[in-house]
């Protein structure tokens, strides 16, 4: 699983690499930066939501294909879209600084925010507030600082503030017990968001919204 979701991220990331260059040659005003930032956001948000579907969809395919399946369906593009950052960071702060000197800046900044937001996702975020809550918040904040780039441009403002409230409405909403079920108890762990919920005489637990197993209240 591990090596399906790092091969993944390794290869939308280059992809970004080559969207990211042409995008800067040819949007050098960082419209398509921002509009990048802001739909990578969307598009985390809604992994959030389709993922015990896409989970269980791809489960039909055994462990391994699955695992590069549903992290393609989950995270491919987002992380394209992350990845076309660097190439038009470098292109939209550089036009009157030495291209050099842009470039490594870039990549030692950007470099120092993923080791930076590894130690706290790994030892703050996800033990204090869950996987889910992470992610919901990476969306936020990506939306956020893609949407204030295309407000400033003037581009799309009407779309921009449509999906950044269809996101926080979603957000709001991603925490709350499916109707019909009452929650026992919620954890994050190193293995997913796990669930224990009842419903009628049956309690089940969840893993990342799939049902693992489930056991009858009163049995006999």
């Amino acid at each position: 699983v591990w090596a399906a979701q790092i091969s993944v991220t390794l290869a939308a990331l280059a992809a970004g690499y080559v969207l990211g260059g042409r995008a800067a040659d040819r949007w050098q005003d960082g419209w398509a930066l921002h509009r990048g930032l802001f739909l990578a956001g969307i598009l985390t948000a809604l992994a959030v939501f389709v993922s015990p579907a896409v989970l269980k969809g791809c489960l039909i395919l055994g462990l391994a294909p699955g695992a590069f399946a549903s992290s393609g369906l989950l995270f491919g593009l987002p992380l394209v879209l992350l990845g076309s950052v660097g190439p038009q960071a470098v292109a939209w702060t550089g036009s009157s600084r030495p291209r050099g000197r842009s470039l490594g800046e870039v990549l030692a900044l950007s470099t120092a925010g993923s080791l930076a937001a590894t130690l706290l996702a790994a030892f703050v975020l996800i033990p204090h507030f869950g996987v889910r809550a992470c992610f919901l918040g990476t969306a936020l904040a990506l939306s956020a600082l893609g949407g204030v780039g295309t407000w400033g441009a003037g581009r799309g403002t009407g779309l921009s503030l449509l999906l950044g409230l269809i996101l926080a409405v979603g957000a709001a909403q991603a925490g709350r017990t499916p109707s019909g079920f009452r929650l026992v108890a919620r954890r994050s762990s190193f293995q997913g968001e796990l669930w224990v919920v009842e419903q009628g005489p049956v309690r089940m637990l969840l893993m990342d919204g799939i049902i693992q197993t489930d056991a009858a209240l009163n049995p006999g």
